[in-house]
């Protein structure tokens, strides 16, 4: 009947978006997988390594797709500019084993809208700039976000400047 080949069509769909679109190892302890969500999972143990250039982040040729990543338990540490300019992101739920983001892993990531994370700033006990939201998204302008600045002199504006994305509705 046609009801049977609605539901027929609406599981095809379903499990299309969980089979895996690609995946790899970031390191030795870091894997990653992409599904048909365009999600973005990130598992394994221990950090996630430093690289010299954003083209050696496997996972950076999707940043024009990827609307969702969740790091799982067991990464303890997010690098710098792991998701740099990920335009479509929307969501991120960040485990609690994660002990450290570095500044500006989320540089250029615009439109997210809601935020899962173990702490603000770069680590639980950070303090000062390190201790910022903003600081995990790096320098910018008013025109990307909501402009977040630490100052060392007092009432001055002088100093850091984060901008916090304009869409970042929950955290």
């Amino acid at each position: 009947t046609a009801k049977e080949m609605q539901r027929s069509e609406a599981a095809k769909i379903s499990i299309i978006g969980n089979i895996s679109i690609d995946s790899g190892e970031f390191g030795s302890d870091i894997h990653w997988e992409i599904d048909g969500n365009n999600h973005l999972y990130i598992s394994g143990t221990g950090t996630m390594p430093g690289f010299t250039s954003v083209a050696e982040i496997p996972w950076s040729k999707y940043a024009d797709t990827v609307e969702y990543i969740e790091i799982e338990d067991g990464v303890t540490s997010v690098t710098t500019k792991a998701f740099y300019n990920f335009k479509a992101l929307k969501n991120v739920k960040i485990s609690k084993t994660v002990e450290h983001i570095e500044a500006s892993a989320f540089l250029g990531c615009t439109f997210i809208e809601e935020m899962e994370l173990p702490f603000v700033g770069i680590s639980k006990n950070a303090a000062g700039k390190d201790g910022l939201l903003g600081i995990i998204f790096g320098g910018a302008t008013s025109e990307n976000g909501i402009l977040q600045c630490f100052s060392r002199e007092g009432n001055s504006l002088s100093g850091n400047y984060y901008a916090i994305p304009k869409t970042l509705k929950k955290i």
